[in-house]
């Protein structure tokens, strides 16, 4: 009898240890949209800013921890037409190409994360650090919209309307920049 409690002891604490690590494997595989809800809230206005920096840091997106915030819209022209005339799998691939493309330059040229909003609509949200002292945000915002124009025009043969936001200081004004870049697109400004 103590046999077979042992016994069962071990194969309850094996099952949990298997349970366990099969939510592990899952959360790994939903992460990618746990971000990107994470990244919806920030421009939707529905951020919690009750415990942000753990909620980055899981999230990986520790990086986005900073003090000032400028937010990009980058919004395909004609997307109505150029959606309608691909299949479903060559809007997916379009989709991915042009969200590797806009991170790149980014990555290279500023620091921040960029997400698809809707279908043709591309969000980035910048730290407003310049990686070089010598230069203004600005000027680095500037060079970089410009690149993102030229990238996409250049590979997909895509035209891209750019709108940029203010300069905000928490995480939780994102949506309020978002809003301004959002404006600043569709009056083509």
């Amino acid at each position: 009898i103590v046999m077979e409690q042992v016994s069962a002891a071990i194969d309850a604490e094996k099952r949990e240890r298997e349970m366990v690590n099969e939510m592990q494997i899952k959360l790994a595989q939903s992460m990618p949209l746990l971000r990107e809800k994470f990244l919806l809230s920030l421009v939707s206005d529905h951020i919690n800013t009750i415990h942000i920096h753990e909620k980055l840091e899981f999230l990986g997106f520790s990086f986005l921890s900073a003090s000032v915030y400028i937010t990009l819209v980058i919004v395909i022209d004609d997307v109505t037409q150029i959606m309608d005339t691909r299949t479903e799998r060559d809007k997916q691939l379009l989709s991915y190409t042009i969200l590797n493309i806009i991170q790149e330059l980014i990555d290279k040229q500023m620091r921040g994360v960029t997400f698809e909003k809707v279908p043709g609509e591309y969000v980035g949200i910048l730290l407003a650090t310049p990686f070089y002292p010598d230069q203004s945000p600005e000027y680095e915002l500037l060079m970089l919209a410009e690149s993102i124009r030229e990238q996409l025009r250049k590979w997909l043969k895509l035209s891209v309307t750019i709108g940029v936001g203010e300069q905000v200081g928490s995480l939780s004004e994102v949506s309020t920049s978002y809003k301004q870049a959002k404006d600043a697109v569709d009056q083509k400004w």
